[in-house]
């Protein structure tokens, strides 16, 4: 089950740089639900990374900003440090987008 999963992100990431935003969080989600029948904490805690990426690739950071703090939860509680630190820096770029996506609304 986890080869298949992993599988399922990499599809997930591949269409997410094409832009196939939709694939991306079907896949993403494919992943996801493999790794909470397995009780993966790290590999859930990806998968909401994941889908924290792809929703700020959308500019629908309000979803963004969902995923990233659920990954952040878990990353705290399994002590995944280098994990925190990625998904700290895509929640800070997701607030830097936000911020610019306000100014230019003004």
């Amino acid at each position: 089950m986890n080869k298949i999963s992993e599988t399922y992100s990499a599809i997930s990431i591949s269409n997410a740089f094409l832009s196939n935003f939709d694939d991306a969080v079907e896949f993403s989600n494919k992943a996801l639900n493999i790794k909470l029948e397995l009780n993966d904490s790290k590999g859930i805690s990806d998968c909401y990374s994941m889908l924290g990426s792809i929703y700020k690739a959308q500019n629908n950071l309000e979803k963004a900003f969902e995923f990233f703090f659920k990954s952040i939860q878990i990353r705290e509680e399994i002590s995944d440090y280098d994990g925190l630190a990625n998904t700290y820096r895509s929640l800070g770029n997701a607030y830097e987008l936000n911020s610019e996506l306000d100014t230019n609304k003004r």
